[in-house]
């Protein structure tokens, strides 16, 4: 008798064990920024991060994640000037756990791509460049990212992540308002320290 109970019992367990490996989560992030486009001389950025996502397997999760990045633009050798360069991402992401994503410490890399949407604006200060520089303007480019971090195991469901990051963006031209050049070539990069909480609904 006991026998034929048996996988009745083990069928909810296995249902259990899978719903465990299944779990959506919310996130959110602050980040460092260091900032590089080729012409431009970036002070130290901030920014901030919202996702949506899915862990689906024990060692893989995914996830929707929106970001505002941004930093002030003070040069382009040999100018000095004011401005700023300022981005939206929408990135997809997925993550890779090699010890599995629920333990009390497990590191991880990611890899996303999705666009970007910048504002840049860098206008010369010294009165001899007057007018010299890039007027504000905006455009979209596709984006990457790359990451790698821990998570730290807060409590059952809620976990602490810990990251470096590597985001590009595609090659756009900049108008520009120099006497030898009405556009100029520019990549967007930063290099981004994550903090944030995550959390298993």
């Amino acid at each position: 008798m006991a026998c034929a109970f048996a996988p009745i019992m083990a069928a909810p367990s296995a249902a259990m064990a899978q719903e465990k490996d299944f779990a959506p989560y919310i996130a959110v992030r602050t980040t460092l920024e260091n900032a590089d486009a080729n012409e431009f001389i970036f002070d130290n950025g901030y920014g901030g991060v919202l996702a949506a996502g899915v862990r689906y397997q024990e060692r893989w999760r995914a996830e929707l994640s929106v970001s505002r990045r941004g930093s002030d633009v003070i040069g382009v050798p040999p100018i000095d000037t004011e401005g700023y360069f300022r981005a939206w991402a929408w990135l997809v992401n997925v993550y890779y756990h090699p010890f599995g994503v629920d333990r009390p410490i497990s590191p991880y890399a990611a890899l996303g791509g999705g666009f970007n949407h910048a504002s840049v604006e860098a206008i010369a200060t010294e009165a001899r460049y007057e007018g010299f520089g890039f007027p504000e303007q905006r455009y979209v480019e596709k984006s990457w990212q790359g990451k790698l971090g821990v998570a730290l195991q807060l409590r059952e469901g809620l976990y602490a992540d810990v990251a470096a990051a590597y985001f590009v963006s595609d090659d756009h031209y900049v108008d520009a308002s120099f006497p030898n050049a009405d556009e100029v070539e520019s990549a967007y990069r930063t290099y981004s320290a994550l903090i944030g909480l995550r959390l298993e609904l």
